[in-house]
């Protein structure tokens, strides 16, 4: 009896802090934005598989791809499949598969001050090898649960690097899930793609949403729908936007930042509409009648 509660004492603590990983029905929405294209990535949960000796997670990302006409229209490109990635949980760490090999990816035993190699080493813009740092950690309760979380920072001179939180049921929240590019090379100017984490699900965590908005919102602003006649100018503009050729009609009209919040909802026949207390960015504006005539903009607000 004796030897079996030592057993137990031992072992308890383990259980307690092993690593809590995706399972099945995983599904990842992270929104991205780059000089001309937008959009975001799903990334999915497709199945199990044994690589070296390892069990699996197979995550597949779909990049839902957007851009704009010269009218400022949103236009849909569609959806494309991105290389798979593979991943596996021991204990604290998940690893994840890099040119044939397995590197920590996030280790959430990790202290501040501990750094690890993320495995990829190129002399793109000048970088080499790629180390992440832990800056802090702490806790946060999502769906009733407590879950670890860690703050990562890239070290200089890495080719690819994670930031910001890192939560332990299912990775970034706040950049990209995996690796992104970095530049070492101060006299080049570099446009990295820019992302944002919006929502997580799995079979066994209901879904956590972040912005509050239909995960894939963007595809509800971007549907073939029957296409007004109306001019909406200047763009980009400093205060006042104006509308042409609304006609009589009733005019639901919805303004929202990249992040997906609405900001503006109305329903009304204006002419124009002042942005002027609006911050510089970019906008989508939609508008749409009870005929089923809509406009899809997007609107740049500049001082």
């Amino acid at each position: 009896m004796k030897n079996l509660l030592l057993i137990l004492f031992l072992t308890f603590p383990f259980v307690a802090k092993s690593q809590v990983w995706v399972n099945k029905g995983a599904v990842w929405h992270y929104q991205w934005s780059g000089v001309s294209f937008g959009g975001f990535h799903k990334i999915e949960y497709e199945k199990d598989t044994m690589i070296a000796g390892k069990l699996c997670n197979k995550l597949t990302p779909l990049d839902y791809r957007f851009t704009t006409n010269e009218k400022h229209e949103i236009v849909p490109l569609g959806n494309f499949k991105m290389k798979s990635q593979y991943t596996y949980v021991n204990g604290d760490t998940v690893f994840y598969l890099v040119n044939n090999k397995f590197y920590v990816l996030y280790n959430f035993g990790a202290k501040p001050g501990d750094t690890w190699n993320i495995g990829v080493d190129t002399n793109a813009y000048k970088c080499s090898k790629s180390f992440v740092k832990v800056d802090s950690i702490g806790t946060i309760n999502i769906n009733s649960k407590a879950y670890r979380w860690i703050s990562l920072s890239t070290l200089p001179n890495s080719s690819m690097g994670l930031r910001g939180k890192i939560i332990e049921r299912y990775g970034a929240a706040e950049d990209y899930l995996f690796p992104t590019e970095r530049n070492c090379n101060t006299n080049m100017v570099v446009d990295f793609t820019a992302y944002t984490f919006s929502c997580f699900q799995d079979e066994n965590f209901p879904l956590y949403n972040v912005l509050n908005k239909d995960c894939e919102y963007l595809l509800k602003l971007g549907v073939e729908e029957k296409k007004a006649v109306v001019e909406v100018y200047p763009i980009p503009t400093r205060d006042i936007l104006h509308f042409r050729n609304f006609g009589d009609n009733i005019w639901d009209i919805r303004i929202y930042t990249i992040s997906g919040w609405e900001v503006y909802a109305q329903k009304t026949k204006l002419t124009e509409l002042d942005l002027s207390d609006s911050k510089d960015g970019v906008y989508f504006l939609k508008a749409a009648d009870s005929a089923g005539n809509v406009i899809l903009k997007k609107v740049i607000k500049i001082k």
